[in-house]
């Protein structure tokens, strides 16, 4: 048995101790319970099980870790909700672009917001649906903000699905790419 020489303590009545905080500190999280069934709760738009109401958390992460494959975090990021090209949200959308004015400076300097961002560059490898996606969660609320999904052409049965649930899309025609 060892024993600290000045006071006479067992070094292992030291050591357990330590132990038992340090396991229960890193057992312990802030997550909230994740609830499987999350479609049933959420109404409107989801994807993968994730809407409006659900939360960021760790185990959220690993549930989409097991179907898009290793992702990138990111915290405190900028927001651009710009798409297809610089200008197409001010023609096509002007109340997006006035939330994306609002967000953004208006001189180019970047901003960044507490945001928490999932990144998935290489969901093909777990599933053949989609070439990126990426989820991006509010930090306080850890609630979604937007997700940016880019399907492949075996997705096709997602816009299928979107058609019957929410009606056919509204279709523009640009100069500047095929869409």
């Amino acid at each position: 048995m060892l024993i600290l020489r000045k006071k006479n303590i067992p070094l292992f009545r030291l050591v357990i101790p330590v132990f038992i905080c340090m396991f229960l500190t890193l057992g312990c999280s802030d997550d909230p319970p994740l609830n499987e069934d999350l479609s049933s709760q959420t109404s409107g738009f989801t994807f993968l099980g994730l809407g409006a109401d659900t939360r960021y958390s760790r185990s959220l992460r690993d549930r989409l870790r097991e179907s898009l494959g290793p992702d990138a975090l990111l915290k405190r990021t900028t927001i651009d909700l710009e798409i297809n090209y610089p200008g197409f949200i001010k023609a096509y959308a002007a109340p997006i672009d006035q939330y994306n004015r609002q967000l953004n400076d208006a001189g180019g300097a970047r901003v960044e917001h507490d945001t928490i961002k999932l990144l998935y560059r290489y969901p093909q490898k777990k599933s053949r649906l989609f070439k990126k996606v990426q989820l991006l969660f509010d930090g306080d609320s850890k609630k979604p903000l937007f997700f940016d999904i880019i399907a492949r052409k075996e997705g096709s049965a997602i816009l299928e699905t979107m058609y019957e649930k929410y009606g056919p899309p509204k279709e523009i025609t640009w100069s500047h790419e095929p869409g």
